[in-house]
């Protein structure tokens, strides 16, 4: 609701802490061997729907800052390029999640373990570590709406990347590094 409510300071605030509890959470249940089934389900289920609650949010913020109400009053809101950026990077967002799927139902594990480049390219693909700070930046130097579109074409990106790796390990049937 901060982020929709154009509060970006009170929304960032909000916005680290749980990125910063998020992390140490499981963390802590990792090394104390206190994690559960549902606390994984949970805990992924999370990170997998919020996004694109902030990326609504978001685009909100940047055209209604001063209500909500006003998003469901405006007929023209349908027109503004942000709006369309915003079902965009959602449908981007789906579609990222199908791919990273496929693999999953082949391999039974995560794209990003496949191979070493894998595993590096995750430190720069679209993901809300990667897009928290770009839109802070963007915010802050009065770039939001930029930003947002660079944040859309970034995603259209990793569904490229994700895209093209899938059919590429597909296509030569390899066989995921630490497996026999």
């Amino acid at each position: 609701p901060c982020f929709a409510l154009g509060w970006w300071a009170w929304g960032f605030v909000l916005a680290y802490v749980m990125s910063v509890l998020d992390s140490v959470d499981g963390k802590v249940a990792r090394l104390t061997f206190t994690s559960s089934a549902l606390g994984n389900v949970l805990d992924h289920g999370l990170d997998i729907v919020h996004p694109p609650f902030w990326y609504a949010a978001w685009a909100i913020g940047l055209t209604h800052p001063s209500s909500l109400a006003a998003v469901w009053q405006d007929p023209g809101i349908a027109r503004d390029p942000l709006f369309t950026a915003a079902i965009l990077l959602l449908a981007l967002y789906v579609a990222d999640r199908l791919v990273l799927a496929v693999y999953k139902a082949r391999y039974k594990r995560g794209l990003h373990a496949h191979a070493p480049i894998d595993a590096a390219v995750r430190a720069v693909i679209a993901r809300r570590n990667i897009f928290l700070p770009l839109f802070l930046a963007g915010v802050v130097l009065g770039l939001g709406r930029e930003t947002f579109w660079l944040i859309v074409a970034w995603q259209a990106a990793t569904v490229g990347w994700h895209a093209a790796r899938t059919v590429w390990i597909l296509a030569r049937r390899e066989v995921p590094r630490g497996v026999v």
